[in-house]
């Protein structure tokens, strides 16, 4: 489950370790033909066969209530596309969503030169 305004990553764990698997694509859609968010495997926490996805609260604050779909695919060392079972994921409105809750500090300003 994904609460709106949450930045919560999704953790996925494989039947086996993806060491050897050179690329992997993690899709997020909303029906058909609408895709929320895509992670490219250098986007991705992978420590064995545990895969993190990392999202931000303004990423799950805009998407809606109700359903959405997980689509995971990879390209194996042999280069054969590899498609996992697709992950049904609810995402639980909240009316607060639109309150944001983390901080993203400023970058100091540039010291100016003498």
């Amino acid at each position: 489950m994904i609460i709106q305004g949450s930045n919560n990553p999704i953790a996925l764990t494989f039947d086996s370790d993806l060491a050897d698997i050179p690329t992997l694509v993690a899709t997020l859609w909303a029906g058909y033909g609408n895709m929320l968010k895509r992670w490219d495997k250098t986007d991705m926490g992978i420590d064995g066969d545990t895969v993190t996805l990392p999202l931000t609260e303004e990423e799950t604050a805009a998407m809606g209530g109700g359903s959405i779909m997980l689509d995971v695919k990879g390209v194996d060392s042999d280069g054969n596309i590899i498609f996992w079972d697709e992950v049904g994921l609810r995402v639980l409105p909240r009316r607060d969503h639109s309150i944001t809750l983390t901080y993203t500090p400023t970058p100091d300003p540039e010291p100016e030169e003498p």
